[in-house]
């Protein structure tokens, strides 16, 4: 689906912005500023904010505006925790960084958590299908295994495969429902989608990607290092020996410091900027993962057995904002200025002056009557509807949308976490 509002980002005569640099930024319109100022960047665009709802929220906001951002999950769990996150965030995960790795530039949303998360080495790229692929079934098999994803004989949620004569049904991890690849011979003859409950196939699906069900896998270089340590940290010899032998197990992604180089979300990534909001939190929130890190290791250690390593001395899960920073130019774009030497998007609130839907339809036509393009953005249609309905009640014409062709006001069936009024955008998105 296009973003219903993109024509509005293209007609914003807006300046170049790049990084490094810094310009003030309102919470409520980061999503359009992003999609905007970086329509035309030469590589991806990372944009970084405290809190995993802040990410959320702009994520969805973003989709407003362009097609496709991607949002960057953070592992629910905790350092240490011996729990492993759940499939289908490892998979949206691994979806993310192998965009990251391509040559098409993207907008990717992050909260400090994600972004400075210590990154798996394990591949993230997909296995992939479409009609007229050649498949040798075995070696598919292998490969689905591989990637961390579980046989079962009827496939129910995220990271099972099921295969029966020609036919391979698929919940891939990054996926909200499966499909169904059938094969004639070696050859896929139709990609499907699937429904879980009926177990039918329904429409075709032109490309299925399946992106690794775990982050973090026993591949071979995980388990060279694993029988080196069981030499060396014999503490943890029973982790390393199962890690050896290629076995995956809940929670052993606990063990990847242990097990592979440290590492950064950017490195060997195409990335033109990354864009901070918020700096001062997102430093302030990246300290306290580290503080809860060093806490739960204080904690732990004494758990781990003889010889095992003292709080402190472990491998780092949490990285320094500012050390991750250091590979990329960065714009901060914090939401108030603290000088008179910040450049400032300014915004204003709406003032109905009145709860009553004549009060608000009066409002909303002032706007637009000052030249403004005004969008409502609205939960669900009929919500959509009768909000355009009202609005011509009161003589304004403000026509119900699904996706606007060009810069104009209407009413759309999409809602926004965050409206704003921008005289000098010419866009009031309530």
């Amino acid at each position: 689906m296009s973003a219903p509002l993109a024509p509005l980002v293209a007609a914003w005569k807006k300046s170049r912005y790049s990084a490094p640099g810094r310009i003030v930024v309102p919470e409520s319109l980061r999503a359009f500023f992003l999609a905007g100022a970086f329509e035309n960047a030469s590589g991806h665009v990372v944009a970084v904010v405290p809190s995993d709802a802040e990410a959320d929220n702009l994520a969805d906001d973003l989709a407003l505006f362009i097609d496709e951002p991607l949002l960057l999950p953070a592992w629910e769990t905790l350092p240490f925790e011996m729990v492993s996150p759940a499939t289908a965030t490892m998979g949206r995960r691994a979806e993310v960084r192998h965009a990251l790795a391509g040559s098409d530039p993207r907008i990717v949303v992050s909260s400090v958590r994600s972004f400075t998360q210590r990154p798996s080495a394990s591949s993230v790229s997909p296995v992939t299908f479409s009609v007229g692929d050649e498949v040798n079934l075995d070696e598919m098999v292998d490969e689905l295994i591989a990637l961390g994803y579980e046989r079962t004989h009827q496939i129910e949620v995220r990271g099972e495969f099921a295969v029966r004569g020609g036919v391979i049904d698929l919940f891939p991890a990054q996926a909200d429902s499966p499909a169904r690849v059938e094969l004639w011979g070696d050859e896929v003859d139709s990609v499907r989608e699937l429904s879980v409950a009926s177990q039918r196939s329904g429409t075709d699906i032109r490309v299925l990607e399946a992106f690794p069900a775990r982050e973090f896998r026993p591949d071979a270089s995980v388990r060279g290092e694993a029988e080196r340590l069981l030499v060396d940290a014999s503490w943890a010899s029973r982790t390393w020996e199962r890690l050896a032998q290629g076995q995956t197990f809940e929670g052993m992604e606990s063990w990847m410091g242990w097990l592979s180089q440290p590492g950064s979300l950017l490195d060997d990534v195409a990335v033109s900027s990354v864009v901070l909001f918020d700096p001062v939190a997102s430093e302030q929130r990246s300290a306290e993962l580290i503080e809860e890190e060093a806490d739960l290791a204080a904690a732990l250690a004494p758990t781990w057995g003889s010889g095992a390593p003292e709080a402190g001395h472990h491998p780092e899960f949490y990285q320094p904002l500012k050390r991750v920073l250091t590979a990329a130019d960065v714009l901060e774009s914090p939401s108030l200025p603290s000088g008179p030497e910040d450049a400032v998007l300014r915004i204003r609130g709406f003032d109905p002056g009145g709860g009553d839907a004549s009060s608000i339809a009066k409002a909303v036509g002032a706007l637009h009557d000052s030249g403004l393009h005004v969008v409502l953005a609205m939960e669900g249609g009929h919500a959509a509807d009768r909000a355009a309905r009202i609005l011509s009640e009161e003589g304004i014409d403000l026509p119900r949308r699904q996706v606007i062709p060009e810069p104009m006001s209407a009413v759309i069936a999409q809602p926004i976490n965050h409206g704003f009024i921008s005289s000098d955008l010419g866009v009031a998105l309530l």
